[in-house]
């Protein structure tokens, strides 16, 4: 399924299918193959969203640098106020 954004409102139904009614910056998702039907029906209702995933790129520390131990943590708070609940 791709992603779409609505140029102009548009609203219609084939094969028992409810496409819309939409307005102008509605994002919807579908298959490519009713988005083309869409577009066919109503040239240049709806305009395919491109989404560009972000290269992950991961470094790894150099092998003679000794990371530092974190230390155990309790997760136990003391010497605080104890929290009252009024129902």
């Amino acid at each position: 399924m791709a992603r779409y954004v609505v140029k102009r409102r548009y609203g219609s139904r084939r094969d028992g299918q409810q496409y819309g009614p939409w307005i102008a910056g509605t994002e919807v998702e579908m298959s490519e193959s009713d988005a083309d039907w869409v577009n066919r029906d109503s040239p240049g209702v709806l305009e395919l969203i491109v989404v560009v995933e972000p290269e992950v790129v991961e470094v790894e520390p150099p092998e003679d640098v000794e990371l530092p131990k974190a230390p155990a943590k309790n997760r136990m708070r003391t010497g605080g106020p104890t929290r009252a609940v009024d129902f």
